[in-house]
């Protein structure tokens, strides 16, 4: 029985052993690792979001509206708040035929999960130069969808009596246009 125990033993000692060092993380020399730049465009033909490097008409980048965005992403965050998550779009906005860029962002409380306040900030490139063109707050919990057509397509989330502090179960779509510089509801006709 004690020789059994032995083998027993051994064997998972020698399966815990395979398993740690196989989830070991294999990090590849930097010639290996492949430069993609991607970021998240609209197809000026379909209007469906694509992923390219950068879009024809445009000079802005991902990485480029991320650096800018960090530079005043303090002034959202309170004492006891922080951004949660941030997501970046690019699509034509003005109707100018250039791409503005969108960073729509998620307040949440520090050591917390839960949705506090939403917003963007949209950049516009102009004079070879990433600049701030607006800042707007949503008035209730909302996310972007998509940049289509010149309009911001969003969904509005709200809470049934029934729903977990985590998870809306109301969606209601909702567009947005840039007008004189400022975001306004669309027509919904």
């Amino acid at each position: 029985m004690k020789i059994l125990f032995n083998y027993y033993f051994i064997i998972v000692i020698f399966g815990f052993s395979l398993f740690i060092f196989s989830c070991g993380k294999k990090e590849q020399p930097q010639s290996e690792i492949p430069k993609i730049d991607t970021i998240t465009s609209q197809n000026q033909t379909a209007g469906a979001d694509t992923t390219s490097t950068r879009t024809p008409d445009s000079k802005i980048t991902k990485k480029d509206v991320q650096r800018k965005f960090n530079e005043i992403k303090y002034t959202f965050e309170k004492e006891d708040e922080t951004i949660g998550s941030t997501e970046i779009k690019f699509g034509d906005l003005d109707n100018d035929g250039k791409e503005e860029a969108l960073v729509y962002y998620v307040i949440v409380p520090k050591g917390g999960n839960i949705t506090l306040r939403t917003g963007v900030v949209i950049y516009k490139y102009e004079n070879d130069k990433l600049n701030q063109l607006l800042q707007y707050d949503f008035p209730y919990t909302a996310f972007v969808d998509k940049i289509k057509d010149n309009l911001l397509y969003c969904v509005r989330t709200e809470f049934r009596h029934t729903d977990p502090a985590c998870c809306p179960s109301i969606k209601k779509p909702f567009k947005m246009k840039l007008d004189n510089d400022k975001l306004v509801l669309a027509d919904l006709k």
